[in-house]
């Protein structure tokens, strides 16, 4: 993490991985995660808010990820590509599949973020994944009409508590039952299967073709499989990194 005029990154209890902190202590930011109700956890991993406090800028460095439904109910965000200019986090957001790190910098206020499951996609919405896929969108492409009900609710709640029922009961009631679900999980599994090194032996751990698997993980991951079992390779050596002991690579 990087700060801008004299910030400081600061997690609360409840994150799980690990981050450095930034200089000193003019503004501050938490997250704070929540489950989603019982139907929703099969496509929703995590509801997160995030809160900055104080004047400057926070910054944070978003790894490689599945798609993120992102609301600015205040202050204002901005992320950047490496290498790429600066652009608004929109107010409504959604992130697709990430396949590159996003650098992400957020001034006083709060953001509401719901973490989707890779077969939570088609359960939620009938776009193709990889229109969003290494991009920032506005939710209302994904969503529809749903994205502004869900942000006006949102800005009326009033606490944390009334913020999770908004989700629960907006997302609730997108939720769909499909097939594609059912096999997104079954190749969502393989995938995190270190066993798992060609789309071949990805495909055949559900009885696909490679050529249906290429279809169906565009349509429904975002990303051709050979660049998803790259990515997941990626995933795992930062994950080795941060599980071993400073000092010992």
């Amino acid at each position: 993490c990087r700060s801008e005029g004299r910030t400081k990154f600061a997690y609360d209890a409840n994150m799980a991985a690990k981050l450095d902190q930034i200089d000193a202590a003019t503004t501050t930011a938490s997250v704070t995660y929540h489950l989603p109700a019982e139907p929703l956890r099969e496509a929703v991993t995590t509801y997160y808010l995030v809160k900055v406090t104080g004047p400057g800028t926070v910054w944070d460095q978003i790894f490689p990820e599945w798609p993120n439904f992102r609301i600015i109910l205040s202050g204002g965000w901005e992320a950047n590509f490496p290498g790429e200019p600066r652009q608004p986090v929109p107010k409504v957001g959604i992130s697709g599949a990430l396949e590159r790190a996003l650098w992400a910098g957020g001034s006083e206020g709060v953001m509401v973020g719901v973490g989707l499951m890779p077969q939570g996609w088609p359960r939620l919405t009938e776009r193709p994944a990889n229109q969003f896929t290494d991009r920032l969108a506005p939710l209302s492409e994904a969503l529809g009409s749903v994205a502004d009900e869900l942000y006006a609710r949102l800005k009326a709640a009033d606490g944390d508590a009334a913020i999770y029922a908004v989700l629960d009961e907006v997302l609730g009631a997108l939720l769909t039952e499909r097939p594609e679900a059912g096999l997104g999980a079954q190749a969502h599994a393989a995938l995190q299967d270190p066993q798992v090194q060609t789309v071949a032996d990805w495909a055949g751990r559900f009885g696909l073709s490679s050529r249906q698997l290429e279809r169906f993980s565009q349509r429904y991951f975002g990303l051709p499989p050979k660049r998803l079992l790259r990515r997941q390779r990626l995933l795992r050596t930062l994950a080795a990194m941060r599980e071993t002991p400073e000092g010992t690579w």
